[in-house]
């Protein structure tokens, strides 16, 4: 579960702009971030992923699509040739591989401090689990989260990149000292996602993984 939720996520957000500046600038780092996370409602996009080894190689190349609706339902779909779909909602989980013919399921709240759960679930769980710093470089805002605790992390740091109030990347650098690069296009925060849209049914004769 740790090392699919490190790959995994590598998800996306537009944020809208902040009509309140003045309390913005007196906000800490964590409720400036909060309130970003806070203001995503439905979200459709296009992503590309890489993954780069602790020498900086590229070891891995990925694009496909992704949706989110606040709080608690993500879909991330790779395309080929590291096809892949990963579906969560309320209740469960749902990873699904084609090439292995195999779903594995997993109780919701796994899903909760990984970088997905972190964009879809509620944001209160940010200042519980982590340190946040931000940084600032002309129109763009960084926000590197870190652990708290030293127990069960899924990662080493995760570095949430915003341009001109918008959610264009996001960094890992997983235990492995991979770092994975995921960056954000074609960005839709006007369409409309219903709950049903993340439901997800294991196609016929795939083996089923309950954890």
């Amino acid at each position: 579960m740790t090392y699919l939720m490190k790959k995994v996520t590598q998800f996306a957000a537009v944020v809208c702009v902040l009509g309140f500046a003045s309390v913005q600038a007196l906000a800490s780092d964590v409720d400036t971030l909060t309130q970003k996370l806070e203001s995503i409602r439905d979200l459709s996009g296009t992503f590309t992923q890489k993954i780069h080894d602790d020498t900086n190689t590229l070891v891995e190349q990925t694009t496909g699509e992704f949706k989110l609706k606040r709080p608690g339902y993500f879909m991330w779909q790779t395309l080929p040739p590291y096809e892949q779909l990963i579906v969560s909602n309320t209740q469960n989980l749902y990873v699904y591989e084609p090439d292995l013919e195999q779903v594995t399921v997993y109780a919701a709240d796994k899903i909760s401090q990984t970088p997905a759960g972190i964009l879809t679930s509620k944001s209160a769980s940010i200042a519980a689990f982590f340190n946040v710093t931000m940084s600032k470089n002309a129109d763009q805002e960084s926000f590197k989260l870190t652990y708290k605790s030293q127990d069960n992390q899924d990662f080493t740091w995760l570095d949430i990149v915003f341009e001109k109030n918008k959610l264009t990347q996001l960094s890992i650098l997983d235990k492995l000292n991979q770092t994975t690069s995921v960056v954000f296009s074609n960005l839709d925060n006007t369409v409309v996602l219903t709950p049903s849209m993340f439901d997800f049914s294991p196609p016929k004769g795939v083996d089923i993984i309950n954890n």
